[in-house]
């Protein structure tokens, strides 16, 4: 009897050993079976983000082909002026402003020879996912560096200096009211302001969070910031000085006393962060110059480069320019100030000198877009990766070929055109950044 309890109770410990080896190894099991798992879904998941950042690189250079042939075209259009006057702008820009088509289906109608091609360009075809871009032109957005401007001082005395302490020999209208440029400057900061407060009142009707959290906020303040960081030292800022001055002494910051090169500046300043960028940062830029279209050129852009011209000569001019039977339309500034010295409003070389001091300064006059903004979106599977970048077609001054003419010869060719003396440059990305 003894004997086989003490069998039993060896079978029963044996028993109670098998099922916990057992359970152990099923543990062990389940758990590397999890882990193989969550591994997999992390590969998966890794290899979803990598395609949908190629699928949306792939957008990106397909924008900046679209950009590279409308620099083409405006290239083509400067060397020949009268083929441009039969494109008009709208379906220039269509160019750039519609999107590429991805879809590769065959069309009805096309022969033998183009079904072919598109049956080797599908069988080529290796994008896994989807892929949505979109070109915006950022020449009507603000240039926060503009505000640079609103402190006229510098500018007007170098103006004084230049001309009103000397005698022109241009006819000019000795009665001609002429207003500071200060105004012309304070008409930037006055539309920067009215963006401010469109932004911030219509978040506070739609958030209650953000009301409670930013009712009491100053645009003043926030716009005095920001002149404060940019303007040359010492430079008035208005009656905020004093106060800015302290807030970024005791924030510890430095004003750069030079324009902004990344919106993201913007957020270091003491009375911004990012949620008030986030409100107006699809309005603004920092890149590229300030774009005053010759064609709708306003009444304190006009006294600034023809400080002579009266009242009387700016409401006709406006009048002309309003009357669709005159047909006044310019191309670039240099026809604006022709216009404005035939008519004996504006003395020729203050003008040019006007024009470079603003050229100088970020402010140039024409008609084209030359900042846009790319946004390539990529998908594949549940991830997503959004790249946006800000590209500039810049303006360079064209280099004059020698020529081989005999430079004795006087003759003249009235009729030729003006050979332009710039050309546009190949797209450049000024900056990147991911959603």
């Amino acid at each position: 009897m003894i004997l086989n309890k003490k069998k039993m109770n060896n079978e029963g410990v044996a028993m109670l050993m098998v099922i916990s080896t057992i359970t152990l190894l099923s543990l062990l099991m389940f758990s590397f079976k999890f882990e193989t798992q969550i591994n997999k879904i992390k590969a998966f998941n890794t290899t979803g983000k990598y395609q949908a950042r190629l699928n949306a690189e792939s957008g990106l250079h397909l924008a900046l082909i679209q950009l590279e042939i409308y620099q083409s075209i405006l290239n083509y259009l400067l060397e020949n002026p009268n083929v441009k006057q039969m494109a008009p702008a709208e379906l220039i820009n269509m160019v750039w402003n519609q999107p590429i088509p991805l879809n590769l289906e065959l069309i009805e109608g096309l022969g033998l020879i183009e079904k072919e091609a598109m049956e080797e360009i599908k069988e080529n075809f290796m994008m896994e996912g989807k892929l949505d871009t979109t070109i915006q032109s950022y020449g009507n957005k603000i240039n926060v560096n503009s505000l640079i401007l609103s402190s006229a001082s510098k500018y007007n005395e170098l103006f004084k200096s230049r001309y009103r302490g000397q005698t022109t020999t241009s006819s000019t209208n000795p009665n001609a009211q002429n207003p500071p440029a200060k105004d012309k400057f304070k008409e930037l900061e006055a539309r920067f302001k009215e963006l401010l407060d469109n932004a911030l009142q219509g978040k506070m009707d739609s958030d209650e969070d953000f009301r409670s959290q930013y009712s009491g906020l100053d645009v003043d303040e926030l716009i005095a910031n920001i002149k404060y960081y940019l303007l040359d030292e010492g430079e008035d800022i208005g009656p905020l000085s004093t106060q800015v001055q302290s807030e970024f002494e005791k924030a510890g910051i430095t004003p750069k006393h030079a324009p902004m090169t990344s919106l993201s500046e913007l957020s270091l300043l003491p009375a911004w962060n990012d949620e008030l960028v986030d409100l107006i940062k699809n309005e603004i830029t920092v890149h590229g110059k300030m774009v005053i279209n010759v064609n709708t050129i306003s009444p304190a852009w006009i006294r600034i480069l023809a400080p002579d011209i009266d009242e009387v000569n700016i409401q006709e001019f406006l009048k002309r320019r309003n009357d669709p039977n005159e047909e006044l339309e310019f191309q670039n500034e240099e026809e604006l100030k022709r216009y404005f010295v035939d008519q004996q409003w504006a003395v020729e070389g203050e003008f040019e000198d006007r024009i470079t001091v603003l050229k100088s300064a970020g402010i140039v006059f024409g008609i084209e877009s030359e900042l846009f903004k790319i946004v390539a979106t990529g998908e594949f599977q549940n991830a997503k990766y959004i790249i946006n970048a800000i590209v500039a077609i810049p303006r360079l001054e064209k280099k004059q070929k020698a020529s081989s003419t005999p430079t004795t010869t006087t003759t003249t060719r009235t009729n030729t055109p003006k050979k332009p003396t710039f050309e546009y440059a190949r797209p450049k990305v000024l900056e990147i950044f991911v959603n």
